[in-house]
């Protein structure tokens, strides 16, 4: 009689997942335990920001283990500050023959350096703003066209963007100094069209939707 075949390859199959499946982060993460608890959670290296410096052979008075009392907590920007005043200047002021310091991180300080943060919406999917003035942008070749924008300044972080004004004669109810709600254009962060250089679109003015105005279901409310 042979080798059963069949129930050897499954066998096989059986055992390579089980160990293939660890390879799988969001598995590893729910079924590894203490480890992902740890500080480096898993991870061979991590970055951090220094705190303050501390003198280990005067603390540890040549022991190689000791003892101690937490007294207080200090977040991030509250020790930034503490330390800061030690060097004789102040946060953003530039040094001799230095560069200015950067602005204390936020508290999300894993999320702070990376890219996503330096966009103008910072993480949102929308944000509000002022609009400064209008805008006609001429389109792309091959078409010719005048499509109408504004230039608005976020009210979250200063920035100032340029938002397509959607659907024919909107321009018309928007005002200068008019607080509108901005959006995504669509394509992540793209342009989108035959319009150079704008990423976003306006969706409501003075709390109103723009589709509404536009079929005429509601009013723009005076100022």
């Amino acid at each position: 009689m042979g080798k059963t075949r069949g129930l050897g390859a499954g066998r096989k199959l059986r055992n390579l997942r089980r160990e293939q499946r660890w390879a799988d982060k969001d598995f590893n993460k729910a079924n590894l335990g203490s480890e992902w608890k740890k500080p480096f959670a898993g991870c061979s290296h991590a970055k951090g920001i220094v705190l303050e410096k501390l003198g280990v052979e005067e603390a540890f008075a040549g022991c190689s283990h000791a003892k101690g009392i937490v007294l207080e907590k200090l977040g991030v920007e509250e020790a930034l500050c503490r330390m800061l005043p030690r060097q004789g200047h102040r946060p953003g002021e530039a040094r001799s023959g230095r560069s200015p310091l950067p602005d204390a991180p936020t508290p999300r300080a894993s999320s702070w350096r990376s890219s996503e943060w330096k966009k103008p919406f910072a993480g949102c999917s929308h944000a509000k703003g002022i609009v400064l003035e209008k805008l006609g942008i001429e389109a792309k070749q091959p078409n010719s066209a005048i499509r109408k924008c504004v230039r608005v300044q976020l009210i979250k972080n200063g920035k100032k963007i340029a938002a397509f004004v959607p659907r024919d004669g909107c321009l018309n109810f928007i005002d200068e100094n008019d607080e509108v709600l901005i959006a995504g254009f669509g394509r992540k962060g793209h342009a989108v069209g035959d319009i150079p250089g704008v990423r976003f679109k306006v969706v409501k003015v003075a709390g109103v939707a723009l589709t509404a105005l536009f079929r005429e279901k509601k009013e723009k409310p005076r100022s």
